[in-house]
Order: C-alpha cells, then sequence, then structure tokens
C-alpha cells in the first residue's frame, strides 16, 4: 500500500537475466496492486539493452512525467486572496 508506480524494461535476448524475471515482477506489481509500465526491447542482450536502450528512456521520461502530475496537490487546490478555496 502506498507504494510508488515502477517503470520496468527488459531486453527480450537476455540470457543472464532471463524475460521470465520481468514478467514474474510484473505479475508481483499486480498482486500488490502496483501501478506498473513495461517496456521490451526487442532482440537485444542484457548488454546491448543498456549500451543502445532505443526508446526507453524517453518512454521512462514520459512515464514519470504522467505519474508524478497524476498526483500533484497544486492541481487540485484551489487558492484565494482571502484564504478560502
Amino acid at each position: 500500500k502506498g507504494s510508488p508506480p515502477v517503470f520496468l524494461y527488459h531486453a527480450t535476448g537476455d540470457r543472464l537475466v532471463r524475460p521470465e524475471h520481468a514478467w514474474a515482477m510484473m505479475q508481483a506489481l499486480d498482486e500488490k496492486k502496483v501501478r506498473h509500465e513495461i517496456h521490451w526491447i526487442r532482440g537485444r542482450g542484457h548488454i546491448a539493452a543498456f549500451l543502445m536502450p532505443g526508446d526507453s528512456v524517453e518512454m521512462a521520461i514520459a512515464f514519470l512525467d504522467r505519474e508524478t502530475h497524476r498526483a500533484d496537490p497544486l492541481r487540485s487546490v484551489s487558492h484565494s486572496s482571502t484564504g478560502r478555496p
């Protein structure tokens, strides 16, 4: 409860940390009802996924932007000069 959202990216050709580990993590996040998103990097291995992440960086930034604006308290509070909403 109250866990932060999680962004994962994983290479489908990773033989060091198999894609099954990412699936298991997603299932655990689902069970705990933690918001999450995964981006699969097709055909790359463990090291190549970090050296050439493709659009994963942009997707992670977009995810963080969406999640940080989701709970922005200043967007939901009305302010006035009288101190009353």
